[in-house]
């Protein structure tokens, strides 16, 4: 095992192991992320020394002798626990344009937080930060495909939910994007055609929270043949799902007429580019209209009669929401865990249906788990962790 782990990591003196993983095909990448699970110790010091190396010539990393730390011990040892407050004036710093900080370079991107714990922040994210995300976003849409085949029938269509990849920039022109809309950009090709939504909506950079839901539901809505929802939080496609009902017959019209309604606030140039790819679908209209006068709503089973999958979050609160929103669907929706993440990283990968467990992102983050209650703040790490454990999640990454 041992000698395998070392041949897909052979050569990471010069590139680090997402960069290693990023360059291989499909079924390597899969094989060889399932084989580092399988060697957590190993593959844990290997990515704890990348970070190391990322960093040591930054302000962060001179202070805390990143160069001199070769052992885990040793890293614990150094390098304190911190959290937002108390490096948020050198987040700052980053924000106006400020280089090698916290890791060389300056900021590639900042990741707006949702505000779930407190204020709203920005989180400064490195190049290779994007790099790890996006291929946790990559493995984690190849296995959907494996629990879900049924996605990749040629014809069939998945909605993708998520928020702007960029909001704005920051006062130093560093892009403000969102994790979900990160997540979307990042899907494989073989995904990205899969989206109902096109691609100049879904990069779009000044879509109000009106528009993009009404173009979202207007594009679903006119496609039959939609299989699966791919989402976070499940609970925002329960709302599209009442505004669907709300506005059918503005969203009827468009469909019908192949525009996109003037009570809609658009960018006129975006408008213009959405619209020259549609295409009138009186059938199509016709079609829902039956069904929203047979029923008095457009429900999701007749409406999208092969409607199949959904992959979103599933544990802790989301549970509860998943708990409702299968109230809407046929009892035959398979639901799949997307993944557990943040603004901060997308830390698991889910491999089973209707389980919402996943297998930690070994490659891209050094873990270490706080047990709760502890009097001290003394971590342990993944090849430690105990069944039944409750523990903080700690987090340092590329």
């Amino acid at each position: 095992m041992e000698e395998n782990l070392n041949a897909i990591l052979a050569g990471s003196e010069d590139k680090s192991i997402p960069e290693r993983l990023k360059e291989m095909p499909n079924e390597k990448l899969v094989k060889s992320f399932y084989l580092i699970e399988n060697s957590p110790e190993v593959t844990q010091l290997r990515v704890l020394q990348d970070i190391l190396k990322s960093a040591e010539n930054s302000e962060f990393g001179r202070k805390m002798d990143f160069s001199e730390l070769k052992t885990v011990n040793a890293f614990r040892k150094k390098v304190p626990i911190s959290d937002y407050s108390q490096v948020a004036a050198e987040i700052d710093r980053l924000k106006a344009g400020a280089a090698n900080i916290f890791f060389n370079g300056p900021a590639a991107s900042f990741i707006a937080t949702s505000g779930s714990t407190g204020v709203p922040k920005l989180l400064p994210e490195s190049k290779n930060g994007e790099l790890v995300k996006g291929l946790v976003s990559q493995i984690r849409a190849i296995l959907l495909l494996m629990l879900a085949p049924e996605v990749m029938v040629p014809g069939k269509k998945v909605l993708a939910i998520a928020n702007p990849s960029e909001y704005g920039k920051t006062e130093g022109g560093i892009p403000i994007g969102s994790a979900s809309g990160q997540a979307a950009k990042d899907m494989p090709v073989e995904m990205l055609k899969k989206m109902v939504l096109p691609p100049e909506m879904m990069m779009a950079k000044d879509l109000s929270n009106e528009a993009t839901d009404y173009l979202t539901i207007r594009y679903a809505l006119e496609e039959k043949n939609l299989v699966g929802v791919v989402c976070s939080n499940i609970a925002h496609f329960n709302i599209l799902l009442k505004k669907m009902n709300a506005s059918a017959a503005d969203l009827l019209e468009d469909i019908s007429t192949g525009q996109i309604s003037k009570k809609i606030s658009l960018n006129e140039v975006l408008r213009e580019k959405l619209v020259s790819k549609l295409q009138p679908n009186p059938d199509r209209a016709a079609e829902l209209k039956i069904i929203l006068a047979k029923n008095k709503s457009l429900d999701v089973a007749e409406i999208w009669p092969e409607f199949s999958v959904v992959s979103c979050w599933m544990s802790a609160s989301a549970a509860k929401i998943v708990a409702d929103i299968k109230k809407n669907l046929p009892q035959t929706v398979k639901f799949l865990e997307w993944g557990y993440g943040a603004s901060e990283g997308k830390f698991n990968i889910p491999d089973k249906a209707q389980d919402p467990a996943g297998l930690l992102a070994l490659f891209g983050y050094f873990f270490e788990f706080l047990p709760v209650g502890t009097a001290d703040n003394e971590t342990v790490l993944v090849h430690e962790l105990k069944k039944g454990g409750y523990y903080e999640l700690i987090i340092t990454s590329l």
